[in-house]
């Protein structure tokens, strides 16, 4: 999956569990590609901006990619632990209904004074 790292590409490749090959082109992508490569560990460097890498070195890059690789061990780990957020009473169906109800008191609270 090669990805320019803008927000949902980041986010699309991260739900699939598969290694992305980042080219940031601007703006945030060249930290979203910082955070993918570097801190998650779930992609290669493909290349950045308009510097396209000689044939030869973006195959190894692509070769890499598609292998199995601890950058792929990792994207499956984060695959599985973002389907878990989206069941039925995972996290983030109970963190969007803390939120409902954080609110709901703040809207009470207003509503009495």
């Amino acid at each position: 999956f090669v990805t320019h790292c803008g927000w949902n590409s980041v986010l699309e490749g991260l739900v699939s569990g598969v290694v992305m090959l980042t080219w940031p082109m601007g703006a945030d992508q060249y930290k979203n590609a910082t955070l993918l490569v570097d801190q998650l560990g779930v992609a290669v460097r493909a290349a950045e901006g308009e510097k396209v890498p000689e044939a030869s070195e973006l195959g190894k890059r692509i070769e890499k990619a598609l292998g199995r690789t601890k950058e792929r061990v990792k994207a499956e780990e984060l695959r599985d632990a973002a389907l878990r957020a989206i069941e039925n009473d995972g996290s983030s169906q109970r963190e969007l209904d803390a939120m409902v109800e954080l609110l709901n008191k703040v809207k009470h609270v207003q509503s009495t004074t």
